[in-house]
């Protein structure tokens, strides 16, 4: 269905859905936060649920100031699925920032993000031309032409 060059995939990819239906479908909620599920809305920045720690995370990933919107294209990539990619450097500090909560909604919630949905993230680099070290079902570490002109290309995050 979606062979846009330069696409992305994950597990929202190329579903004939909208992003709610598959939110509800998948039934994702977070208690005792207010920045970490779909349906919830702070009153303000500083509003802030129960685990303060793992919201602070969700709030800090959801003002990422590099992303790109599902079923859209910007900086020559296509975003195929139906939620927001982020730059990868947002994806490290939401994993490092989740790991650090050591709390129990934190790790589910890394655990869901990272492990089950897997979205991938994007950063410039030289082009892949290749994987060096390939995970279950992604590269851990890719293999580069030092040679190619710096481009943003489509990343695999870490499992939590």
């Amino acid at each position: 269905m979606f062979n846009f060059p330069n696409s992305t995939y994950g597990i929202d990819s190329k579903r004939l859905t909208t992003a709610k239906e598959f939110i509800t479908g998948m039934s994702v909620i977070f208690p005792g936060t207010k920045w970490c599920s779909p349906n919830d809305n702070p009153e303000s920045y500083e509003d802030l649920g129960y685990f303060y720690t793992t919201d602070k995370c969700c709030r800090g990933h959801d003002h990422c100031p590099h992303t790109i919107p599902g079923r859209s294209q910007k900086y020559g990539l296509w975003n195929t699925g139906l939620f927001t990619r982020s730059h990868c450097d947002c994806e490290r500090k939401f994993y490092l920032c989740l790991k650090d909560s050591k709390s129990v909604i934190a790790g589910q919630l890394g655990f869901t993000y990272f492990t089950l949905f897997g979205p991938q993230c994007f950063r410039e680099d030289y082009p892949i031309i290749g994987c060096g070290k390939w995970g279950l079902r992604r590269c851990e570490r890719y293999i580069y032409d030092y040679h190619g002109e710096v481009k943003y290309q489509w990343f695999d995050n870490l499992y939590f």
